[in-house]
C-alpha cells in the first residue's frame, strides 16, 4: 500500500464511520487527542483506564479536595459530563478505575483485561496514547492496548488496527503538545482546527476544571493521527530524561523499563 493509500485510509478510521475502540488513561485525555471531533464517535465505546486521582494527595488539595475518593468522583463526573455532551451514551463509557500514577504496576493484568474486553466489543480500530515518556499512565496504557492485540492475532479474534492520538512529550526542554514524537516512516494526519472547533474542544475541556492548570498548556491548534509504530517497550522511546522523569509521578524511566519488561514477558505465558 503506498502513502497516499495509507493517509486515506487513516483519514477513513479516524471518521467514526468504523467500529472504533477508544482506550485513555485518564479522564480528559480523549478530549486533549481528539476533543475537536468527539462528536463524529457517539457510536464508540470509551474505555478509561485510571480514576485520575493519585494517591498522593497533592492535586486533590490543589483542586480542593480532601480525600482521593473525592477527587476521583469528580473527575468521573467530569468526563461523564463531556462525554455525554458529545452525545456518547453512559452504556458507552467503561471505566476500570486504576489508581492514577500506579497503571504502570498492572501491566500485564490491564493487557489481558482489554483483550478480554476487544473480542467482546470487536472493533475495526483502537484509538489510544503513543508510547512517548509522557506520563507513565499513558506508555503502560500504549503497552497494554498493544499487547492486548497482539494476544488477540495470535488468537481466533482479529486485532483491530492501532491508530495513535496525540498527548504530550519531553522535547528536550519542556513539554511538547498537539505533536508525536518523530518515529520512521509513520506518516501522520494534521488536522487544523477552525475557530469553530476550538471552541467547542475549549468548551469540553472547561468541564474539567480540576484540571483547569494543567490544561492550560494546550494550545488548541491542531489535533494530529498516526497508525501505531511497532514499538519496543523494552527501550526508552527518547533518551532519558523522559518528562515524567521530572516529577514524582509514581515511577521514573529505568524502573518503568523494568517493569514494561516484566509484564510482556508474565503476558507471552498466559492466554487470554
Amino acid at each position: 500500500m503506498n502513502r497516499s493509500d495509507n493517509r486515506e485510509r487513516l483519514a477513513e478510521y479516524i471518521s467514526g464511520r468504523r467500529r472504533t475502540v477508544i482506550i485513555a488513561a485518564h479522564p480528559d485525555d480523549e478530549t486533549i487527542g481528539l476533543g475537536a471531533r468527539l462528536h463524529a464517535f457517539q457510536d464508540a465505546v470509551f474505555i478509561i483506564v485510571s480514576d485520575g486521582a493519585p494517591e498522593n494527595l497533592a492535586a486533590a488539595r490543589a483542586a480542593g479536595f480532601s480525600s482521593r475518593a473525592g477527587y476521583a468522583a469528580a473527575r468521573a463526573r467530569e468526563l461523564d459530563t463531556v462525554l455525554t455532551c458529545s452525545g456518547v451514551q453512559r452504556d458507552r463509557i467503561h471505566c476500570i478505575r486504576l489508581i492514577d500514577q500506579r497503571v504502570s504496576f498492572c501491566m500485564s493484568e490491564l493487557a489481558r483485561d482489554l483483550a478480554r474486553r476487544l473480542s467482546r466489543l470487536e472493533p475495526e480500530i483502537v484509538i489510544t496514547h503513543p508510547y512517548e515518556g509522557g506520563h507513565p499512565d499513558h506508555d503502560a496504557t500504549a503497552l497494554a492496548v498493544h499487547v492486548a492485540c497482539r494476544l488477540l492475532q495470535c488468537g481466533r479474534s482479529g486485532a483491530p488496527a492501532i491508530v495513535e492520538m496525540t498527548s504530550y512529550h519531553w522535547n528536550g526542554s519542556a513539554m511538547q503538545t498537539e505533536a508525536f514524537l518523530p518515529y520512521p516512516d509513520c506518516d501522520t494526519i494534521v488536522l487544523e482546527l477552525t475557530d469553530q472547533e476550538r471552541s467547542q474542544k475549549q468548551q469540553l475541556l472547561a468541564c474539567y476544571a480540576t484540571q483547569k492548570q494543567t490544561l492550560a498548556a494546550f494550545p488548541l491548534r491542531q489535533e494530529m493521527f498516526r497508525f501505531a509504530p511497532r514499538y519496543d517497550f523494552t527501550r526508552l522511546p527518547h533518551p532519558a530524561p523522559l518528562f515524567y522523569d521530572h516529577f514524582h509521578w509514581g515511577v521514573t524511566s529505568p524502573g518503568w523499563q523494568e517493569l514494561a519488561r516484566a509484564a510482556i514477558k508474565k503476558v507471552e505465558t498466559t492466554k487470554v
